[in-house]
């Protein structure tokens, strides 16, 4: 029912036709995502208190990008993502910063650790091939944290580098990017950022009986794959390294025909440091191996090679088979990532894309004013 709602919608709902300005603006408020893990690890009686300070120049911007087949050359009209408050998303990233602290075992609250986190960078790039194609979403995100305990003799200062691709067919209105793709991004950025910055405080306490309740529950549960696939990004960046964990992934990575769950797999093992699945990320990425992997779709090819990245792999760009990229749809997105993971910059946008992108954001502050 609601692939046949979706046809009947206009196409400027949508997106697209919306005009001589060749530009839309989306404003719509972030939504909490819970993690759906419980608690990973034995709680302490040790409370943490977060703070998150937005360095962005345009605090309420979420994110945006160039629309239709075209989107690669910049020639196609611009949609621009932002909050209502210029504080909002500092505010998510908080709320999802305490989410995490609960799920590593901690109390939040002023209980002498103090962890902050800075945003640097945090940017949304959106393409979509067409009115009815889903909105692809990759963040871009560069935060840094600092936590200062009793017994640090310095503060602890990490920057994160962190990448992330979601993606959502919207229905009924374009502010269903912001619920169903944006918001999770930003929150698994927060997740990432304080699991890197705590974990190494409680990496001896895991609990393995929540551990395997997590595992038993991936997949099996009809349509839950938001939470399953959570489940695996929280296993991965929690550094669950366990046999059983390990086993697990590998098995979604080559078999399970949730291509969502494969992606998350290829991430979760990336992060745990798995080199036996290097073998068989290269070989998906070639075509070669068995299963329901499509080497030239550009969201799959990306998490193989996002997968390999977080390995240590280099020259990201041999994995994929000059064959496949010529097929592939958005293949500049595959670019973007290799070049992100060699030099830690989101990508630039061209020319014609960013003329589009100033006229967006005035137009934008135009109608917020």
């Amino acid at each position: 029912m609601r692939g046949a709602v979706r046809f009947l919608l206009p196409l400027a709902i949508l997106g697209f036709g919306i005009g001589p300005a060749g530009a839309l603006d989306v404003i719509a408020p972030l939504v909490s995502q819970p993690p759906g893990v419980g608690v990973l690890f034995l709680a302490i009686d040790q409370a943490v208190l977060v703070t998150v300070e937005d360095r962005r120049e345009g605090t309420h911007l979420i994110g945006g990008g160039v629309m239709g087949p075209g989107f690669e050359s910049g020639s196609g009209p611009y949609m621009l993502y932002a909050t209502e408050s210029d504080s909002e998303i500092a505010a998510h990233l908080k709320s999802a910063a305490e989410e995490a602290v609960k799920v590593l075992g901690f109390k939040v609250g002023d209980g002498g650790l103090r962890l902050s986190l800075r945003i640097d960078e945090l940017w949304v790039d959106m393409h979509r091939m067409s009115a009815f194609a889903p909105m692809n979403c990759i963040a871009y995100a560069t935060l840094q944290t600092t936590l200062v305990a009793p017994d640090l003799p310095a503060p602890e200062v990490r920057t994160l580098r962190l990448t992330f691709w979601e993606e959502t067919v919207p229905v009924g209105s374009m502010k269903e990017v912001t619920r169903e793709a944006v918001s999770l991004l930003h929150s698994e950025a927060a997740w990432q950022a304080v699991t890197a910055a705590l974990l190494a405080r409680r990496e001896s306490q895991g609990d393995p009986g929540q551990v395997r309740r997590v595992l038993e529950r991936i997949g099996m549960v009809e349509d839950e794959e938001v939470p399953s696939r959570l489940a695996i990004f929280w296993l991965g960046i929690t550094h669950q390294t366990g046999a059983d964990v390990k086993e697990k992934l590998l098995g979604i990575l080559g078999q399970s025909e949730e291509y969502r769950l494969r992606r998350a797999a290829a991430e979760a093992l990336g992060l745990l440091g798995a080199q036996e699945a290097a073998s068989e990320l290269l070989a998906l990425l070639n075509g070669k191996a068995p299963g329901t992997w499509d080497n030239t779709d550009a969201a799959q090819a990306w998490y193989l090679l996002h997968g390999l990245a977080l390995l240590g792999r280099g020259d990201l760009r041999s994995a994929i088979p000059a064959t496949a990229m010529k097929k592939m749809k958005a293949s500049a997105k595959t670019d973007d990532l290799i070049l992100f993971h060699e030099g830690g910059r989101p990508p630039a946008l061209n020319e014609k894309a960013a003329a589009k992108l100033a006229k967006a954001k005035a137009k934008l502050a135009k109608k917020r004013s």
